[in-house]
């Protein structure tokens, strides 16, 4: 069993220190936890993807970058991604599976 001293600091708790049975101080890692080092790594990761997507043509961007009104416009901006990611596949799956995995 570990013991764990504490001081109270408002309404957070601040471990002091932590002894294991045979009384010894054990390590409580300070810093920066690995899940959010990870999860910041992840981040920039997907933003360096993102940001060298290819460039759109500005008929294909006027189509894509809207709030759709009807179905119409949906179709138009499926025929825009189906066509965006046909020519540029390698890219198009590589930014999904690295946002799929950092999220």
């Amino acid at each position: 069993m570990t013991d764990v001293n504490t001081k109270k600091s408002g309404s957070t708790t601040k471990v002091d220190t932590v002894t294991d049975d045979k009384g010894e101080k054990v390590a409580t890692g300070g810093g920066v936890p690995v899940q959010q080092l990870a999860f910041l790594i992840g981040l920039v990761i997907n933003f360096t993807i993102l940001y060298t997507f290819p460039e759109l043509d500005a008929e294909s961007r006027d189509k894509l970058i809207r709030f759709p009104q009807n179905g119409d416009d949906l179709r138009l901006m499926h025929s825009v991604l189906e066509e965006y990611s046909e020519s540029h596949f390698a890219h198009v799956a590589l930014a999904y599976v690295s946002i799929y995995i950092n999220f």
